[in-house]
C-alpha cells in the first residue's frame, strides 16, 4: 500500500486534488510574469515541470529546449524489468543477505541498491537490520555520509523509511542513534537529547523513556 500528503482545495472540500495545475497569473489575477504550479503526484513531477518551463518560455516569446530529464532515469531508476532485476540481485547478494533484505533495499533505492552495501566490506555487522524494521544499519551510515543527515530526526524520518509508519520502539532507535553518535561524535547527552527529539516528535508518545545505552 502507498499513502501520502495530497493538496485540497482552499474552500475545505473533503475530496483531495485530482490533477496538477499550472496557474498563469497574468490570466487569474492580472499579474504578468507570475506563474504558480500545484503538483498532486510525485510520479507526474516531471512533466509538470516540463510543461510549465514551457509556458513560462512561451511568455518570454522564445522556445523552451528539449528536455534531458524525458530520457534521463532517477536516481536508482536504470530497471529495465522490475522483476527480473529484483531476482538477480537475489542470487548475487545470497552469500550475505537474505532474500528479504534484498527486496527492501532494491525497492527503497533500486538499481542503485549496491551503493548501501558498499559499506558491508568496511562493516559486515552493518547488514543487520535494525529491530522491528526493515532498515539495515548500513542505510543509517549511508544517510549520515552521503545524504547529510545531521540529527536523528533526518534518518529516522527523510532518510530511511524506520520511522515513518509509527513509533518504532525504543531498542531499534537506540541503535540508530549509537550507529550515528559514532559516525558523528555525540557524546551520551547529546545523544540522549536527540533521543528525546524523534519520541516528541510523535502525535501519540510511547509510554516508555528512551535511554541510549554506551
Amino acid at each position: 500500500m502507498l499513502w501520502g500528503i495530497i493538496p485540497a482545495d482552499r474552500e475545505g472540500s473533503a475530496a483531495p486534488m485530482k490533477h496538477y495545475r499550472i496557474l498563469d497569473h497574468a490570466t487569474e489575477d492580472g499579474l504578468e510574469g507570475l506563474v504558480s504550479v500545484v503538483g498532486v503526484k510525485y510520479t507526474t513531477s516531471r512533466d509538470v515541470a516540463q510543461k510549465t518551463i514551457d509556458l513560462v518560455f512561451r511568455k518570454l516569446g522564445q522556445v523552451s529546449p528539449l528536455p534531458r530529464t524525458k530520457n534521463t532515469p532517477l536516481w536508482g531508476g536504470d530497471i529495465e524489468y522490475l522483476d527480473l532485476f529484483m531476482n538477480q540481485a537475489i542470487e548475487q547478494e545470497s552469500d550475505q543477505l537474505s532474500p528479504e533484505v534484498v527486496r527492501n533495499l532494491v525497492r527503497k533505492y533500486g538499481s542503485a541498491y549496491q551503493e548501501i552495501l558498499r559499506y558491508l566490506d568496511e562493516n559486515p555487522a552493518w547488514a543487520q537490520v535494525l529491530p522491528n524494521s526493515d532498515v539495515i544499519q548500513a542505510e543509517v551510515i549511508h544517510g549520515v555520509r552521503e545524504e547529510m543527515a545531521e540529527k536523528l530526526v533526518d534518518v529516522v524520518f527523510r532518510r530511511t523509511d524506520l520511522g515513518s509508519a509509527g513509533y518504532p520502539g525504543d531498542e531499534p532507535l537506540r541503535l540508530c542513534a549509537q550507529l550515528m553518535a559514532r559516525e558523528l561524535g555525540w557524546n551520551e547527552a547529546y545523544t540522549e537529547a536527540e533521543l528525546r527529539k524523534v519520541v516528541d516528535s510523535y502525535i501519540i508518545r510511547p509510554k516508555t523513556e528512551v535511554v541510549c545505552q554506551p
